[in-house]
């Protein structure tokens, strides 16, 4: 996961990534999964395929977190609606 906040540590955004991160000079380059943003915009969206995002901010935390249950159900590591592996 990474969390992108402002200078304050206000939350700017937060993504959830797979695979490789690469950072370069004040940037990180992902393959994003999912991507919150907190109120007023509020909104989450889902990237099944993944998409190539680059992220950008004055403070940027990552954290290594599982893959989403939702994206794990389509790729076949779990049985569908019940949170548990085949």
């Amino acid at each position: 996961m990474i969390t992108v906040t402002d200078a304050r540590g206000d939350l700017i955004s937060t993504w959830v990534a797979e695979g490789r991160v690469r950072k370069m000079e004040n940037m990180y380059f992902i393959k994003a999964v999912e991507r919150h943003l907190p109120p007023p915009e509020e909104f989450s969206m889902r990237y099944a395929n993944g998409r190539t995002a680059n992220v950008v901010g004055p403070n940027i935390v990552l954290q290594e977190v599982p893959k989403p249950e939702w994206l794990a159900e389509l790729d076949g590591d779990l049985v569908q609606g019940t949170g548990k592996k085949e």
